[in-house]
């Protein structure tokens, strides 16, 4: 038996119509602001680490936000980050999904987070535009003397 193709026929044609692939911001992924985060900064930085996309392309990669559309990102080759900072329009609306496309082996890849946007919320730190994100570390009390007793007083009765 004799298979035309090298075997490959419609194994081959499946393979060219794979639709995109997409996925969620994988937990490796690092960004800013993180999945579900709630900020203040109505004008953020908003950035990605795209290291765990593979090979991309260069001049393949598109960041679009929720409300904005595609905006002017930058993608830095070298450390892998895409960053964009709203300088002109700045946030309004409480929800914000962020998605990233570019081109892997000539496949279109794609990866999304969200944030929320609370001007009343506790700013929080930025971060220098080389690192993703700082590790955070809850500040722990250390007593300098042993703590004493305060006497309370009794409750006055009427």
């Amino acid at each position: 038996m004799n298979m035309i193709g090298g075997g490959q026929g419609a194994f081959a044609s499946a393979a060219q119509a794979a639709p995109a692939v997409a996925q969620v911001a994988a937990a490796s992924m690092a960004t800013q602001p993180m999945q579900g985060e709630t900020i203040s900064d109505p004008k953020p930085l908003i950035k990605a680490n795209l290291a765990t996309m593979g090979a991309l392309e260069p001049g393949s990669v598109v960041m679009r936000i929720s409300g904005f559309g595609a905006v002017p990102a930058k993608y830095d080759e070298k450390t892998k980050i895409v960053s964009y900072q709203p300088t002109t329009q700045p946030l309004r609306d409480k929800s914000y999904s962020v998605f990233i496309t570019a081109k892997v082996a000539g496949k279109k890849v794609e990866t999304s987070w969200s944030f929320d946007f609370d001007p009343n919320a506790p700013a929080t730190s930025p971060t220098p535009d080389n690192t993703l994100p700082p590790v955070s570390v809850a500040p722990v009390a250390t007593p300098t003397a042993a703590p004493t007793a305060v006497p309370t007083a009794a409750p006055a009765k009427h």
